[in-house]
């Protein structure tokens, strides 16, 4: 498949892994290199290594796509489709290492207990935990591969859904689902196989310890059993909630994605504050269901920590009840065994059915998903030679419609199309990357036509004032470029394609006459010569140089003629003829237009060319490039992340609980030991013959007994028959502070995260347009939606983790140390050599960690982009050049993906080496300082002793995992401290009352590093004056609307309206006091109210009259909702003709003595045109407007008219004072049409 470009592609090392032999695979020694490199180094996106063959995106997502083609229709659409899917792909695989698992697990399990008091046995130990390093290691890389099957899986979906498809499923959608559905199932796989695993554990263990102690073991494992059901039904409730919870996450997505693509209209409308009391309330919603999520896991993990304790103290009851001796071996042996269990019981099977439960929430999403209606396949007649001219209000559709964009479904009748198709979309689609990027769109670079191409559409003159001529960077939109620009480079696109059919919908809009017609007659007559070409237009003057006419009404084909037919017929083809003024040879205006070009050296645009393309064989342009920090995580953002969670004050509570939950664990434990030298000492006085009992009761005086004795058996009878209520009260204290606990740290953790949220997106939308033109959209989609999905959810279980081993293996310590204090040196020593071992990973490990996090931004990008432009994308069958893009940014993410988890698995095989050389000396210890300890404390030593050693390398693990995952919240708060825009400042009464407008000696720069836009403009607007401000592309026009709302600040110079220099007034009010009706019209997703009146200002009387004003009052009120139907995202259920009468309707709302007027006719149609000039100055009329012009009678009906060039104001005039004066700027550009407005 093919790039984008393939310049871009950057030469990376191949990974070690590759050719690695099964000895450097076992011990993992492939990763030692990027261990040195991390400990030399901070570690960047040139040291990630090439991906592995066998996790390519591309070969992956091509195996998943077979694969969920091979299902019949009946059973795709069955529940587990996808389930059959992962298993046709990786199901063989997956089982074998579950079998591994079981034998490995299960066969050393049994050995543990058999083993108490052996010394083999504690090195029997480390064997299973390198074998389990193992296991994770090859379930890890099968989750792996699955997320990047799922992954291109779902942008191939994306590609191929219908128009009506798109309407419904939002980008935020497929965003959650790409990031937060799809990572659900890396936990799922690797803790699937432990719920049957676990099973079979719990038989075999029940068969050993059936063997000891008979039908008693029965008692126990059947409370287990029992909790079973209770705990499937939590997994039940879970992924319920799960698939509400995301439905909110999806919502809370597509809004930030919204706001964040029309950050500079939200401004200006200062909608600032309703956008974030909406994501803040959605945000609420998803909290309130991800808290219920938390709590129905805190009622099951804890259960599980306490079912062990509880299984075994009914075990041994049940065994003493029934008359049986209890001896400290046997006690042990079951305390072993429970112990054995309680990984199981307590973690294991919990957290395997919780994760599970989340995966197949995300399974049934995923699922519906990929049931979603595509596009439909088509058969594709030929007429070549012809030029067909749409005339319609439903451009688009029209296209759509009859040639087959793929996009509508047709009703009935059929289509064909006999050729391949190159399509210009109205508005026009640029994708974050370069110019040529854009322009050849995968294609090979043909220069000769390739510089053509850039010639005929007029780009020449635009590609010398970038620095990097065709290879400047296009950001979100396109929006660091004019309107001219993006329609030009749009249409070069489609040109530069190789077709037959050439689909060209409106592309001269956003061109004043004289250039437009340089590029119909250049770039479409000439250039297209000899092929289908049809043209959308409503620009009339074109019509005589087309070979066919089809007028459109009602979306049916009223007529087809020839123009000079239809004249003489005199049909009304509800346009008014815009004519250009008359010149006796045309051809020399366009050279004058593009003098550059006839001067240009051919010499030198081929070496400009050249070095561009050289540089990018050199370094591929990082585009979605982000700050990353370096070193460790700061204390602070630890301290932050606390402080958002509730402060000291709740966390001192929470850890007192901590405290006593572990206090109550530990001295249940401890129990078990005085409880068995209880039974001990009646066993050894009883079965020494000492004494016999029942004689002392019942014929004392026939014999002669020891007194004291007698005194020691009925002390010791008394506390044997306080056990049960003491170990009761241990329970119930112990569960609930452990109840009590979870519910407590879950409830600080969601706090922590609803709060980061709001401040980080107050934080956002409050940041200057510096920040917006900066920062891609994919970025900071990436930081809300993955980020946050971590801090959700993986850091608060990490945390709850890694305090509950803490305590617990505080607790363990405490206790072996009350048995035999030398332990005490050999658990300090172990200690600091862990450290030592995490001081090495550490540095490598974090690093990767956000190298992570930094290469998902631009799969998120291109994500965004393509559904964006989904529709140009298929219309000229870009699908798998978009696909193959897509796989080589993936492929970036996935290789450090990888890099971070081995080196993860390489950290977790060492410390279990050290496990094991740990245990031998914890045996040792008790060998050589043998100072007489009972046998019930050597066995609780013992048996803590092997507890402590899974529990140390885990604990471990969890605090190096901790530091890593913090890097999201270090990521967010990045974005907290984003300084804001200047707000505040003073309101004067009833300001503004005339609407004067003046600058003086203004200069402005959009950022530091750019030559200033404005130069010392100075001039003073009257009040109600009406404004033309004209020039060409990039001089400055739309810079002066931009000041004027103080979107940039001004680098010198003051602007004043009304006496009051804006710069003192606050940034609500100012904003407040301007309308602007934009070229692009906006419309929300929401409701109609919402989208003309968000902060509910107006009655409902007065919104009725502003749309019988527009004239759209009866169309709304057949709509069901009226004020309140809902609006698609991006308006999409209304035409842009209706979304532009919205929008004036917004400035009627507000009836400001200031109105900027962006050409808000160029895309609709006649009717609508003569609507909105007709209520603009009806309603208008005492208002100061200023208008950005691109059309011929917007200026000459104007009262001044401000030509701007190279950000100087070159003239200030009415029209026909400076049409008077022949050698002004604004003459020579209306008569020779010099000039591009965009």
């Amino acid at each position: 498949m093919k790039e984008i470009e393939q310049g871009v592609r950057v030469e990376r090392e191949v990974n070690p892994r590759e050719n690695a032999s099964i000895c450097s695979i076992l011990f993992f020694q492939f990763t030692f290199s990027i261990f040195k490199r991390g400990l030399i180094k901070e570690l960047d996106d040139d040291d990630i290594y090439e991906i592995l063959k066998d996790y390519k995106s591309s070969k992956i997502g091509e195996m998943f796509e077979n694969e969920w083609n091979k299902q019949k229709i009946d059973k795709i659409r069955s529940k587990y489709a996808i389930i059959r899917m992962l298993l046709g792909a990786f199901g063989r695989q997956y089982f074998a290492c579950g079998l591994i698992q079981c034998f490995i697990r299960t066969t050393f399990m049994v050995a543990r207990p058999l083993a108490i008091g052996r010394v083999v046995s504690y090195f029997e130990r480390g064997s299973t935990m390198s074998k389990e390093d193992a296991y994770f290691y090859a379930a890890i890389q099968i989750a792996q591969k699955i997320r990047i099957g799922l992954c291109s899986l779902i942008y191939r979906k994306a590609l191929k859904l219908s128009t009506s498809s798109l309407i419904n499923i939002t980008s935020g959608k497929i965003v959650t689902l790409m990031t937060k559905d799809v990572g659900l199932f890396d936990s799922a796989i690797i803790l699937a196989h432990d719920l049957w695993i676990g099973l079979i554990q719990v038989i075999v263990m029940t068969y050993v310890m059936y063997r000891h102690i008979g039908i008693s073991a029965i008692f126990g494992v059947g409370f287990l059993i029992l909790l079973i059901p209770f705990q499937l039904w939590i997994g039940k409730q879970t992924t319920k909630t799960r698939l509400k919870t995301a439905t909110k996450s999806d919502e809370r997505i597509r809004l930030i994605q919204e706001v964040l693509t029309t950050i500079q209209i939200i401004k200006t409308y200062i909608w600032e504050e309703y956008f974030e009391k909406l994501v803040n309330y959605l945000r609420k919603s998803e909290i309130l269901k991800l808290k219920i999520i938390f709590y129905l896991k805190t009622i099951m993990l804890s259960i599980g920590n306490m079912n062990s304790r509880i299984s075994f103290f009914i075990c041994i009851m049940t065994y003493s009840l029934l008359g049986n001796k209890i001896t400290a071996a046997t006690a042990f042996i079951v305390l072993s065994c429970y112990g054995s269990l309680r990984t199981v019981v307590t973690v294991a099977v919990p957290l395997g059915i919780s994760q599970i439960a989340d995966m197949l929430s995300a399974v049934e999403r995923i699922k519906n998903f990929m049931l979603s209606e595509e596009v439909p396949k088509i058969l594709q007649p030929t007429q070549k030679d012809k030029w067909y001219n749409f005339i319609c209000t439903t451009r688009t559709l029209v296209i759509s419609r009859h040639h087959k964009l793929d996009d509508i479904t047709l009703v009935d009748g059929n289509t064909e199309i006999n050729g391949t198709i190159s399509y210009a979309p109205q508005e026009p689609w640029l994708f974050p990357g370069t110019i040529r990027q854009n322009i050849l769109f995968g294609l090979p670079m043909d220069l000769e036509r390739y510089k053509t191409v850039i010639r005929v559409c007029g780009l020449r003159k635009d590609f010398e004032s970038f620095p990097k001529y065709d290879n400047a960077l296009i950001n979100d939109k396109g929006l660091n470029l004019s309107r001219g620009q993006q329609a030009r480079i749009n249409l070069a696109r489609a040109i530069y394609k190789k077709a037959d059919i050439y689909l060209l919908d409106s592309p001269l809009v956003a061109l004043d006459i004289n250039v437009g017609k340089y590029v119909f007659t250049n770039g479409i007559k000439k250039f297209l010569k000899g092929k289908l070409v049809v043209l959308v237009t409503q620009q009339i003057h074109y019509l005589r140089e087309v070979d066919q006419v089809i007028i459109m009404k009602d979306g049916r084909i009223h007529k087809v003629e020839m123009f000079n037919e239809l004249e003489r017929s005199g049909e009304d083809l509800g346009f008014e003829t815009q004519r250009e003024p008359e010149r006796e040879d045309e051809h020399e205006d366009y050279e004058f237009i593009y003098d550059s070009d006839a001067e240009f050296d051919e010499n030198e645009e081929a070496d400009l060319l050249s070095k561009s393309h050289t540089s990018l064989h050199e370094k591929a342009i990082k585009l979605y490039s982000e700050s990353k920090q370096e070193g460790k995580v700061k204390s602070k953002v630890y301290k932050a992340y606390f402080k958002y969670a509730g402060g000291v004050k709740y966390v001192g509570v929470l850890l007192l609980l901590y405290i006593i939950a572990q206090f109550g664990a530990t001295y249940f434990d401890f129990y078990v030991t005085q409880w068995i030298d209880i039974e001990s000492s009646i066993t050894i006085i009883l079965d020494g013959h000492l004494v016999n009992y029942t004689l002392v009761k019942d014929d004392s005086s026939n014999l002669t007994y020891n007194s004291t004795i007698v005194q020691e058996l009925d002390t010791l009878s008394d506390q044997r028959s306080l056990v049960p209520l003491i170990y009761t009260i241990i329970l119930l204290v112990t569960a609930g502070t452990v109840l009590g606990k979870s519910f407590l740290f879950f409830t600080l953790s969601s706090r922590c995260s609803r709060k980061l949220h709001g401040d980080c997106f107050s934080s956002i939308i409050k940041a200057p347009m510096e920040f917006f033109d900066t920062h891609l959209t994919g970025n900071i989609l990436n930081r809300f939606s993955k980020d946050f999905a971590t801090i959700d959810e993986f850091i608060p279980y990490i945390i709850y983790e890694f305090l509950r081993i803490f305590f617990i293996i505080l607790g363990s310590i405490i206790l072996i140390i009350k048995i035999n204090f030398s332990f005490l040196f050999v658990t300090f020593a172990f200690g600091v050599i862990l450290v030592i071992v995490r001081h090495y990973y550490l540095p490598t490990s974090r690093n990767l960690k956000r190298l992570d996090n930094i290469t998902r931004s631009p799969v998120i990008g291109h994500l965004n982009a393509s559904l964006e432009g989904v529709t140009t994308i298929r219309a000229n069958e870009a699908q798998s050049i978009l696909s193959a893009q897509f796989d080589n940014h993936q492929d970036l993410h996935s290789s450090s993906a990888y890099m971070y988890l081995t080196t993860n698995r390489a950290f977790g095989f060492y410390l279990d080496m050290l496990c094991a050389f740990y245990i031998s000396c914890v045996t040792l210890t008790f060998i050589i300082f043998d100072s007489g300890t009972k046998a019930s404390g050597v066995g609780l030593a013992i048996t803590q002793a092997f507890g402590l050693t899974g529990l140390l390398q885990w604990g471990i693990r969890q605090w190096a995992e901790l530091e890593n995952q913090m890097t999201s919240v270090e990521r967010i708060l990045e974005y907290t401290n984003v300084a804001p825009e200047k707000i505040d400042g003073v309101e004067p009464t009833s300001w503004p009352s005339e609407g004067r407008i003046v600058y003086k000696d203004v200069c402005l720069r959009y950022t530091r590093a750019q030559d200033e836009i404005l130069k010392g403009i100075s001039f003073t607007i009257n009040p109600s004056e009406k404004v033309c401000i004209i020039g060409r592309t990039g001089a400055g026009k739309t810079s002066i609307i931009t000041s004027l709302y103080r979107l940039y600040p001004i680098e010198s110079g003051s602007i004043f309206i009304d006496n009051v220099n804006i710069d003192t007034v606050s940034m609500k009010l100012l904003r407040s006091k301007i309308s602007i009706i934009p070229q692009n019209p906006i419309l929300f997703s929401g409701t109609l109210r919402s989208n003309l009146d968000p902060h509910t200002e107006f009655s409902d009387e007065h919104l009725w009259k502003v749309l019988e004003l527009i004239e759209m009052k009866t169309t709304i009120e057949q709509i069901e909702g009226c004020l309140e139907c809902l609006i698609s995202e991006g308006g999409a259920n209304f035409s842009i003709g209706e979304r532009q009468l919205f929008c004036l309707a917004r400035a009627l709302l507000r009836r400001n003595k200031i109105v900027i007027l962006d050409e808000p006719t160029a895309n609709v149609d006649t009717r609508t045109d003569s609507l909105m000039h007709k209520t603009i100055r009806s309603q208008f009329s005492d208002c100061t407007i200023l208008t950005i012009a691109h059309r011929l009678n917007s200026v000459l009906i104007a009262d001044k008219v401000m030509v701007i060039d190279d950000g100087v104001l070159v003239e200030f005039d009415s029209p026909a004072t400076l049409r008077r004066n022949t050698e002004s700027m604004f003459y020579k550009l209306i008569s020779m049409g010099d000039w591009e407005l965009s």
